[in-house]
């Protein structure tokens, strides 16, 4: 997947043009009768079972990127890790949660010197919102996907950890233009909401990872106050 396309100030998915799904009650009964049928369920958990399986998933990445290749279209599948989650809400009234997730696939984050200090640059990723519950009630999820070093550098330096934060909530209100309660943004006890999804993301139209840059002053957020990015790197 490249990850050299993509400019400033510019964030694209290729899950951006997704609509929402919608059953009717036609179609919900249809989905009820079918899993009525023994013959059905049995098909239907047989092919869980079989695409759960890591082998089979991996076959099935494989052609996915091969015929995607032959249109000219570079996929990648990105598997996120657990980092930290965030809880706020969505628009006043929905609760959400964020999982902000590492994976190595994703561009490292880099800085630059300038003459009023760091100039950082954080690669992301991210997916559409989907419906979960939280004490029983309805609320929306969110992925964004960071490279490991991002993570651990919002580990070691609370500044840096704001501007992920930051990076990840302009994410996502400029992606499904929603507004997002900042004030109350508070960190959750949980280290992933829901579960762990796949992320795949085509290059042809989305290039998915948008870099924003951060400047502070050189007192505030300085190569010795991140303990020197270079030796950082994760294991």
């Amino acid at each position: 997947m490249s990850r050299n396309k993509h400019s400033e100030n510019q964030s694209r998915h290729e899950s951006a043009k997704s609509e929402e799904i919608t059953i009717t009650q036609s179609e919900f009964e249809q989905i009820e009768k079918a899993f009525k049928n023994d013959e059905f369920k049995k098909l239907f958990f047989d092919y869980c079972e079989e695409i759960q399986d890591p082998e089979n998933r991996k076959i099935y990445e494989q052609e996915i990127i091969q015929l995607e290749a032959e249109r000219g279209v570079d996929v990648t599948f990105i598997n996120p890790e657990p980092g930290f989650v965030l809880k706020t809400s969505v628009d006043g009234a929905t609760t959400c949660f964020i999982n902000i997730a590492k994976c190595d696939k994703i561009e490292k984050p880099s800085n630059q010197v300038k003459d009023k200090g760091l100039v950082w640059s954080i690669p992301y990723s991210q997916s559409p919102p989907r419906r979960d519950y939280h004490d029983k009630q309805k609320c929306l999820v969110y992925d964004v996907v960071f490279h490991p070093d991002a993570i651990l550098l919002a580990e070691r330096n609370e500044a840096l950890r704001k501007h992920v934060i930051e990076v990840a909530l302009d994410a996502i209100e400029r992606e499904f233009k929603v507004k997002l309660d900042r004030t109350n943004v508070k960190p959750s006890k949980l280290k992933f909401k829901d579960y762990v999804r796949e992320l795949e993301v085509k290059d042809e139209a989305y290039p998915s990872v948008y870099s924003k840059e951060y400047q502070r002053e050189q007192g505030e957020i300085s190569r010795e106050n991140v303990e020197n990015y270079q030796t950082l790197s994760v294991k």
